[in-house]
This record gives C-alpha cells, structure tokens and sequence, in this order.
C-alpha cells in the first residue's frame, strides 16, 4: 500500500497509528519510507494472543543506529504489552538529543523536541522518567505515564 503512494509520503509529516498491530519489521520499512515525518504517535494494540509487540528492543535499536525519521521532533508511544524496551527507547531518545552537539554523524538529524510516553506499569514508568529526567535541561519536554493516567511533565 505505501509504495502505491511513494511521491505523497516524501510529504507526509505527522503520522498516528493507534491500535494497529503491525509488526517491528513492517513498522521499520514504514518509518523508512517518510523522510520528512516531524511528529509519530504510535499507540500498540491490545493483543490477546501471541503477536510480538511492534515497539521492540530492535526497533529502537535500529532507528538509533540510522538515519530514519531524520526530522521527527515529537513523539508519542503507548505501550500496552507487558514489557517495554525502556534501555532501547532512551538510547534512541538520548541519540536524537545529543545530535545537538554537532556530531558530523548527527547534523542530519533534527533533535526531539517533545516525548510522551504510556507505559502500563507504574514502576517502569518511575524508572523512565529517572532515566530521561537529565536530558530536560536540554530542553526536551517529556511526559509519562501509565495510558489511562493523565501526563506528569518535567523539563
């Protein structure tokens, strides 16, 4: 479906895909595919059978390591299965706010702006914010908190 519209998504800046399974790989050639996303809300499904999650270790490992999505400023990701790739998640979101100190590497790179974040475990989401709480005052807005639960703010 998206190689039909490949010349529309060179344009397309904001992306929302909520509740939606779709697998890590399949969200990667996605991602791929739109140079120019500014702004990615991605909301997982509820699974009730065995289906991996899409917001995996690998995902995040990837984008890290690459130049996808090189203009997103905003993100949203809600977490719904049991685990989430926090470690993954904050070397993404640390690689994209260090590319203001002008690594080479980076300057391609537009640096994150804004991060929401709803993960459905109370601890893990104490130990999110402790581990994202030092890039505030770089600027970056983050806010976590369980999906149901209104957003605790700190920057």
């Amino acid at each position: 479906m998206f190689a039909r519209c490949e010349s529309s998504l060179m344009k397309l800046s904001h992306l929302e895909l909520s509740g939606y399974y779709v697998s890590d790989q399949n969200l990667l050639k996605i991602l791929a595919q739109l140079p120019t996303l500014a702004f990615l809300s991605f909301k997982e499904a509820f699974l009730l059978d065995a289906k991996p999650p899409a917001l995996t270790a690998h995902l995040f490992q990837v984008i890290t390591s690459t130049d996808v999505m090189p203009k997103l400023t905003q993100l949203e990701l809600i977490f719904y299965s049991g685990t989430a790739p926090i470690d993954d998640l904050v070397l993404f979101i640390e690689s994209r706010r260090l590319s203001l100190e002008g690594d080479e590497s980076s300057m391609r790179l537009l640096p994150l702006k804004h991060v929401r974040v709803g993960i459905s475990s109370p601890q893990t989401c104490e130990a999110l914010m402790d581990r994202l709480s030092g890039l505030c005052s770089s600027g970056l807005l983050v806010e976590v908190s369980e999906p149901w639960h209104s957003y605790r703010s700190f920057w």
